[in-house]
């Protein structure tokens, strides 16, 4: 047996190893982000609840700052696209 054909023995042999590795580190990694999503969407959904009842509560004051806000937006961008 030469050389070659011991590195491509060992080849074939860990080949399979390698694959099962990479699936578990792939299923992981899918877990872990659908984990991570799940906690972003809670969290969107806590800030939104927050966001309607301020907005509920302060009208006026909420009117006031979205005006100031697209006032702002317009300077800026009317600046950049001159």
């Amino acid at each position: 047996m030469t050389m070659q054909d011991s590195i491509t023995g060992d080849t074939a042999l860990a080949r399979p190893r390698i694959k099962e590795a990479i699936g578990e580190t792939a299923s992981n990694i899918k877990s872990r982000l659908g984990d991570a999503v799940e906690a972003g969407k809670d969290r969107v959904t806590e800030w939104k609840g927050g966001l309607e009842t301020t907005i509920q509560d302060r009208p006026f004051q909420s009117v006031l700052i979205a005006i100031g806000i697209g006032a702002a937006l317009g300077v800026l961008l009317g600046r950049r696209f001159r």
